[in-house]
């Protein structure tokens, strides 16, 4: 399958992956493996594998909002 074909059917690659989330690699596969984070599909039989951009999307939809406290001054 030819690396445009992967993309057209929306699968992204780890560093794509990185990039759209902010997290490191590490974090990622070990998020996967607690079950917080989408599943990689295994896209070849030498190991490659991609996320599906609609996982990694809807994860991300379903974050909580983070709150910045600002200290109160003394």
């Amino acid at each position: 399958m030819l690396e445009q074909d992967i993309d057209d059917l929306g699968l992204l690659r780890l560093r794509d992956v990185v990039r759209l989330t902010s997290l490191s690699q590490a974090t990622i596969y070990r998020m996967v493996q607690r079950g917080e984070f989408p599943r990689p599909w295994r896209t070849s039989r030498q190991g490659a594998v991609r996320w599906r951009r609609s996982e990694v999307r809807e994860w991300l939809e379903g974050l909580e909002p983070a709150t910045l406290k600002v200290p109160e001054k003394r």
